[in-house]
């Protein structure tokens, strides 16, 4: 607290007074300081003015400089989130993330991607998991990048099959969302030949609550997507037959669609084999052989 007196050195004196007291000419003011807390105040009296009282604490916070540091000093706990999290540190993604719990949610790139979407990205799957057990299933579908992928859509486009997992057990509703071009998590994993996360996908749109959401899933494949035949062709040619035979037995027009299906089957199913060669091929190779010419018979 600062007390400042201030005196009249022209106020009425007799000749006596003016000897007998210093020459207050002389005296501008008397200063009196008392300290209270990290405030102080001014208190200025001359003739009848009332005190004024300021608050230099809230001047700090007016104080431009201040707003700067702190946005400077945001920034800078934005990039190390970014960098333990790559890194895996994951002590130091903790801290951080204790000092400013919203970061869990918010953007920290320019193309909008959050700390989930990140971890992702980056196949930092033991973190997600304490991740997505801090965060509310609505949290989870909010988080999107500048194009409208959720978390789920980088899980698809990457082929992180363990995230996946994860995602759609937090929220199967994730399973629903498109981005701004119209896609599904689903369409994403198509789009990119990762078939054990489309395998994956697949089986939780059938495995799902309402059956309106198994027909929202999978209405778009039609018997004219390239994307559903050429599924079918990598999987029989990546030799993962039972995958294969899923995709004939829920769609059975992509075995018919292309002559691709049949050049697949050909180069992982030899015309001649003896006895002891047939018994190495699973069963589920020959239901597709079958699939195939039955379709077009």
């Amino acid at each position: 607290m600062k007390l400042l007196w201030y005196t009249d050195s022209k106020s009425k004196k007799s000749d006596a007074e003016t000897e007998k007291e210093v020459d207050r000419d002389a005296v501008a003011a008397e200063t009196i300081t008392v300290q209270e807390g990290t405030n102080s105040i001014e208190i200025t009296v001359d003739q009848g003015i009332v005190p004024i009282e300021t608050d230099t604490k809230s001047e700090d916070k007016q104080n431009p400089e201040n707003s700067l540091n702190d946005f400077n000093e945001r920034r800078y706990y934005e990039a190390q989130l970014r960098y333990s999290l790559i890194m895996g540190e994951w002590s130091r993604v903790e801290s951080i993330l204790e000092r400013y719990k919203d970061m869990k949610t918010e953007a920290l790139s320019t193309d909008g991607s959050t700390i989930l979407h990140i971890a992702v990205g980056r196949g930092q799957n033991d973190f997600l998991k304490r991740l997505c057990s801090s965060i509310t299933d609505e949290q989870l579908l909010h988080q999107r990048q500048n194009d409208g992928s959720t978390a789920l859509h980088i899980a698809a486009m990457v082929g992180n099959k363990d995230a996946t997992e994860l995602l759609v057990k937090k929220n199967w509703r994730i399973l629903q969302i498109e981005d701004w071009y119209g896609k599904q998590a689903l369409h994403k994993a198509f789009e990119n030949r990762h078939l054990d996360t489309i395998r994956y996908l697949l089986k939780a749109a059938y495995d799902a609550a309402t059956t309106e959401l198994q027909k929202y899933l999978v209405g778009y494949i039609h018997t004219d997507d390239e994307y559903g035949v050429d599924l079918l062709v990598s999987a029989i040619s990546a030799k993962q037959y039972s995958f294969a035979l899923e995709l004939v037995e829920k769609f059975p027009m992509f075995a018919s669609k292309k002559d691709d299906v049949l050049v697949a089957i050909a180069r992982t199913f030899p015309s001649e084999l003896d006895h002891w060669e047939t018994l190495v091929y699973p069963p589920s190779m020959f239901l597709i052989f079958d699939q195939y010419f039955g379709s077009i018979a």
